[in-house]
């Protein structure tokens, strides 16, 4: 038994030294978080606005950090 851990252990290991990241599948994740952080801010700035409980300077914040977030990570996305 311990030598069947043993290999699997340096299969595992083979396989983690010679995984490397692909800049483009690196794009695309970073991306897809950007994009969902932007979607985030925007639905928060929604509420506050519908709700009347942000001052305009706290809702232009979000707003406007929620789109750039969005429309950067939808460019990465689609450039990658």
């Amino acid at each position: 038994m311990d030598s069947n851990v043993g290999s699997f252990i340096d299969r595992c290991a083979k396989c983690i030294i010679f995984f490397t990241f692909d800049p483009m599948d690196l794009k695309k994740i970073f991306g897809t978080v950007l994009t969902l952080l932007g979607i985030g801010g925007l639905i928060y700035t929604a509420v506050l606005f519908a709700n009347d409980s942000g001052t305009t300077k706290m809702l232009m914040v979000y707003g406007i950090l929620g789109a750039i977030f969005f429309f950067s990570g939808v460019g990465l996305v689609r450039k990658a």
